[in-house]
């Protein structure tokens, strides 16, 4: 069974090439003893394009065969105008043996057709490559979650 707590606060920073805005939705330890961040990038270097392409890619498959049988949408194809990209976001996973999982997601319409709040597939990415120290975020987002933690409820 998952606990879920949601923690949200207003704050961006930087860390290498992303900048994050710490509006995030905390998912609090589930079956595997994971905490999951869901943090939005408010900004990403060109070289996180093409991860961010091959999810929307996967998505619009999963999306297809998840939603594809309902009526207005039998026979529905992917327009070929693209898609507008609403928000990117991170997922971090930090699970109690501290091994820590980094993928990245994008929600996205279809500009030309009628697939609307769309969501990709989550495709692992490596932080570092984008000059994020990984050891430097968990301890960014611990110091975080103790602050929201103890104003939220101590």
């Amino acid at each position: 069974m998952e606990n879920t707590t949601a923690i949200k606060n207003s704050g961006e920073f930087e860390f290498g090439e992303i900048n994050l805005n710490m509006d995030f939705q905390l998912n609090g330890f589930t079956e595997n003893n994971t905490i999951q961040f869901f943090i939005d990038v408010m900004s990403y270097p060109e070289k996180l394009q093409p991860k961010i392409n091959i999810a929307i890619e996967e998505g619009k498959v999963d999306y297809i065969k998840r939603y594809g049988n309902i009526p207005r949408l039998v026979g529905k194809k992917w327009s070929d105008a693209g898609v507008d990209i609403t928000d990117v976001c991170i997922e971090i996973d930090i699970v109690s043996d501290k091994t820590v999982t980094t993928s990245v997601y994008a929600n996205f319409d279809d500009k030309g057709g009628d697939f609307v709040d769309c969501c990709s597939s989550d495709i692992p990415v490596d932080l570092a490559e984008f000059g994020i120290d990984i050891n430097k975020l968990k301890e960014e987002l611990k110091e975080f979650l103790l602050k929201e933690i103890d104003k939220q409820f101590f």
